[in-house]
């Protein structure tokens, strides 16, 4: 009899291997159904829901496996639970750098206006400031595993820069999302909805709603493709800025990474965005590319290196004054 059973493990076991992931997992699952005091096979099982992200019931299982393991097994199945819950857990974000700049105001440096032979002089106030301060961001999100391969997702941050000698021109961001996604060992998708919330100095500026939707695949061991779409509103606070500038933005994305070593990462993409305003000569579509590389250090630190660039090409000619088609390199 004994013989016999360890026979049909040993086929299972050869079948497991065998097989996909997510077949193997049943193949497991079926055989601690019969025998669910075998250590080794709720082990290999729990392993195998880890690798394919199904985090909650990995927890069970490795739980499980864990209480009657030899104490190197025992310590390998504690290290698989810590990650597990680390995955889980509420992770917070916080960045700050210093920002200069010689145009807070985005005005001309031209101190003189000619328009039909007639002649303006701009005041200081309508010129070129400089503005020196800080900019920063502060965050908090969770992804977590309801069932299967299904998680749901919350984030929470705020984010802004603050110039010492330009007040007017500060600015704060709170953004909040919540949504769903499901991961497994090959590919992972989902969809996020947002509101956002704009401050220019002290004063509400913009209100900003929309969703997101992404897809990412593992193409091999070393080529991952992740493609993203956005589709935003965004309102003025003030009645007058409401009337021009309030629109309808849609972005896409797609970038490919390259894993040189499991900490190191080099990426390329290209992107667009169209923004539909109300008044058509601020409407405008916007077309990049990027390359970079990602480095994470020992303690989960990370550096990064990018570059850029981007063209703006806008719908409509400046008709009150101007004659052309405004266009930004």
């Amino acid at each position: 009899m004994c013989r016999r059973f360890a026979m049909q493990c040993r086929l299972k076991f050869l079948k497991a291997r065998q097989a996909a992931m997510f077949e193997a997992a049943d193949l497991y699952r079926e055989l601690l159904s019969e025998r669910p005091d075998l250590v080794y096979p709720r082990f290999d099982l729990g392993v195998m829901l880890f690798e394919d992200k199904q985090y909650r019931e990995a927890l069970v299982q490795l739980h499980r496996a864990e209480e009657v393991l030899p104490p190197d097994m025992r310590q390998l199945a504690r290290e698989y639970i810590r990650q597990a819950e680390a995955v889980q857990a509420w992770h917070p974000s916080f960045n700050m750098n210093y920002e200069q700049t010689d145009n807070v105001n985005n005005a001309s440096l031209s101190r003189d206006i000619v328009i039909n032979g007639r002649k303006w002089i701009k005041s200081e106030d309508s010129l070129p400031k400089r503005a020196n301060g800080i900019r920063y961001e502060l965050g908090v999100d969770r992804m977590f595993n309801m069932a299967g391969n299904h998680f749901a997702r919350l984030g929470i941050s705020g984010s802004g820069v603050h110039y010492w000698n330009a007040r007017d021109f500060s600015e704060q961001a709170f953004h909040a999302e919540v949504g769903y996604r499901y991961r497994n060992s090959r590919l992972e998708w989902g969809f996020r909805p947002f509101v956002k919330q704009n401050r220019l100095g002290n004063n509400r500026y913009t209100a900003n709603t929309g969703i997101v939707l992404d897809y990412s695949r593992r193409l091999n061991e070393k080529w991952r493709s992740t493609q993203s779409f956005q589709y935003g509103r965004k309102q003025y606070h003030d009645e007058y800025l409401a009337k021009r500038y309030n629109s309808k933005t849609i972005s896409v994305s797609g970038t490919f990474s390259y894993y040189a070593m499991s900490a190191w990462q080099l990426y390329g993409g290209i992107s667009g965005m169209f923004d539909n305003t109300v008044e058509k000569e601020q409407a405008s579509r916007r077309y990049g590319v990027s390359l970079g590389t990602v480095k994470i250090l020992d303690g989960g630190l990370g550096l990064k290196l990018g570059a850029g660039y981007t063209k703006r090409i806008f719908k409509a000619p400046a008709t009150l004054i101007y004659n052309f088609t405004r266009r930004d390199d």
